[in-house]
């Protein structure tokens, strides 16, 4: 009974250092910006490129009951606009994670803002949020929608999700 009893405390005790060593080896990505959606898990974006030149990190991470929801996410910046019609130089390319089958979002374009050329006589002009194109993905909420964005950009997203209430279009004759 007491060797039982030793060999039980041994097994813990091995246990308990191969834990507190392994957690200590993780290295967590200090540059990951949070702002756009709640805390998860840091240890979920060891996979993930840790920094890009001249890029910030964005994550999105809602959460949801469901397994998958539809992301519509964009880049853009505020900038003190006229009338005309203002939009954001770039898109988003997916990535793959090498080795997991995973994919992130890297922007490329060169950020810069065009817009449409209409004299705006009398307009006092006034701050706006300029968006590049959007994409929209279909995102298992299991894992982090991982973003890189030009360092002086922003992401924002909007949720789609399906109401369950189905519609019967009309037949044109």
């Amino acid at each position: 009974m007491k060797s039982a009893n030793t060999l039980i405390i041994f097994v813990f005790t091995v246990f308990s250092i191969l834990i507190s060593s392994c957690s200590s080896s993780l290295k967590t990505n200090q540059n990951i910006d949070f702002g756009v959606s709640s805390q998860p898990d840091k240890a979920l974006y060891n996979m993930f490129p840790a920094s890009i030149e001249g890029m910030k990190q964005f994550i999105i991470n809602p959460s949801a009951e469901g397994k998958e929801l539809m992301i519509e996410f964009y880049a853009g910046k505020e900038q003190l606009v006229d009338c005309n019609r203002h939009r954001l130089n770039g898109d988003f390319l997916e990535k793959q994670v090498e080795g997991f089958g995973i994919s992130y979002y890297l922007f490329e374009g060169s950020g810069a803002v065009f817009s449409t050329k209409m004299g705006c006589p009398d307009y006092e002009k006034q701050i706006e949020f300029i968006a590049s194109s959007s994409i929209r993905v279909i995102h298992n909420v299991k894992i982090p929608l991982v973003l890189y964005v030009p360092e002086g950009l922003e992401v924002r997203y909007s949720i789609w999700e399906n109401t369950g209430s189905e519609q019967k279009a009309l037949k044109q004759e």
